[in-house]
């Protein structure tokens, strides 16, 4: 058995037939069946992580394990685990490195192993992976379990004993489900589920099943849950090995500091940004940046290069930019610029307008849209840079003149927080790198210019961690390491 010394999150993993297990009448099934067949060559090797994007794989992200236990002790580790039962002759064994469990001679009843970490499904994507088998095709349960069936994402046997992947947001809301087909689940597999705040995606030897985008339990700590359903025969399920896992920076990923050192040089566009903020200036000066105010059409890579600008802030701009000056902008990012923008509108007599803005976000796959974020706390889980020591992300308008706007998140940026009031959540902070260079698209926010190591002992509960977010995105922006 082995586990890191990282601060853990909690995850379920679930091998019952959603019926009875834990006292519990029969969920309904909201079935979206989509037939599966699966062929079961030999596991290939795992992927290796790399620069490239793919639907499991964001750029310069790679996959760490925080959690794991191969069952090669004499009994369960009762540090991670409990054993739960509500049959008669239900118990578990640990053997050979197999964990073995089964469900007893009630009908309807059960055994189950219940972690006792959780996980949460948040910003991060995060991973479950088991490798199980079944006594018989007739019940099994593994994935995360919320306690009191407030939401969970697992494989088990479902009405009719269809084998199926599923999602359910809480105990109110119905199942998302998608049958499997063709699956001998007597034989050994190796279960996969990777999940994000948003998405949830099934694997069985590698191969993608199943896709959930709705009914995600997001903010539901969860366990890792393991059952075994008993139909008055005392069948049994065995695990071999659980992994959990989440996506990380790579070490080798312009994600971490550049070798390069460069001045710093934080330049205010106010050219096309009358309203220029100077809270950002004085904190970037407070800091050790160097800040200019940049008041000159057209603007051009060469300009920046000559003031030597090594950050650029657009925020507020009210005058468009050309096409001319986009792609200058554009350039300056690609030879290894830090870009940062802000998003919110701006109220006029017709309602509301998006700054121009937008058409600089674009180029770098984030859309500023319409949808207002109302003013709100955000709680952050999350492991980027960007929100290092952040715990509450506030946003918030100003006199109803200038409201923060969600985001509509492609490649290359990602999402790294979601916010608002009500589901669902909606992308309100974005990062991307492009070329040499990075870029963070930000919402309207509560900003303050005292000391950030004082900022939690304010009386202002609204301020959040925002000085947090700030001085991380100066130092991401600038690739130098975080203080």
């Amino acid at each position: 058995m082995k586990i890191s010394t990282r601060a853990l999150l909690v995850v379920g993993v679930v091998f019952f037939v959603i019926t009875l297990a834990c006292g519990s009448a029969t969920p309904v099934v909201v079935t979206v069946e989509v037939p599966v067949t699966i062929t079961l060559p030999p596991p290939p090797p795992l992927p290796q992580p790399s620069d490239t994007p793919s639907p499991t794989q964001p750029a310069a992200l790679e996959w760490q394990t925080v959690f794991e236990d191969e069952f090669d002790g004499p009994d369960l580790d009762a540090q991670l685990w409990n054993f739960g039962t509500n049959s008669a002759n239900s118990g578990y064994k640990v053997s050979d490195g197999v964990l073995s469990i089964w469900g007893g001679d009630t009908n309807g009843g059960g055994g189950w192993v219940l972690s006792k970490l959780l996980l949460t499904p948040s910003e991060v994507w995060q991973s479950f992976e088991v490798r199980a088998r079944s006594s018989s095709v007739d019940g099994g349960f593994w994935g995360f379990w919320g306690d009191n069936h407030e939401g969970y994402l697992m494989f088990g046997v479902g009405e009719q004993g269809l084998f199926q992947a599923w999602v359910r947001e809480n105990r109110d809301a119905p199942v998302q489900s998608v049958t499997i087909e063709n699956l001998d689940i007597t034989e050994w597999h190796t279960y996969r589920i990777e999940f994000s705040a948003s998405e949830v995606r099934f694997y069985v030897d590698q191969q993608q099943v199943a896709t959930h985008t709705v009914g995600v339990p997001a903010g539901k700590p969860m366990h890792i849950r393991l059952d075994r359903v008993s139909w008055g025969k005392n069948e049994t399920i065995e695990v071999d090995s659980v992994r959990i896992a989440e996506q990380v920076y790579a070490a080798n990923s312009r994600l971490t500091p550049s070798s390069e050192v460069k001045k710093r040089v934080l330049g205010l566009e106010v050219h096309h940004c009358p309203k220029k903020d100077t809270k950002l200036a004085q904190f970037a000066a407070e800091k050790g940046w160097e800040v200019k105010e940049l008041d000159v059409e057209p603007l051009t890579a060469a300009y920046l290069e000559r003031e030597q600008i090594s950050l650029l802030a657009i925020q507020n701009n009210m005058l468009a930019f050309t096409e001319e000056e986009l792609a200058e902008i554009r350039k300056f990012v690609e030879d290894g610029g830090g870009l940062l923008l802000q998003a919110d509108q701006q109220r006029t007599q017709d309602g509301l307008a998006t700054f121009y803005t937008k058409d600089v976000a674009r180029m770098f796959g984030v859309s500023i849209g319409t949808d207002v974020v109302p003013n709100s706390n955000i709680p952050v889980q999350s492991s980027h840079p960007l929100l290092k020591d952040v715990i509450i992300f506030s946003v918030d308008t100003f006199n109803d003149e200038r409201q923060p706007v969600a985001l509509m998140v492609n490649s290359p940026a990602v999402t790294i927080l979601s916010g608002g009031v009500t589901k669902p959540y909606q992308p309100i902070l974005a990062v991307a790198e492009f070329g040499k260079g990075r870029v963070v698209v930000y919402p309207l926010m509560y900003q303050d210019v005292s000391d950030v190591t004082n900022i939690r002992a304010g009386e202002s509960w609204s301020l959040g961690d925002n000085l947090y977010f700030l001085r991380n995105a100066l130092y991401w922006l600038q690739q130098e390491t975080l203080p």
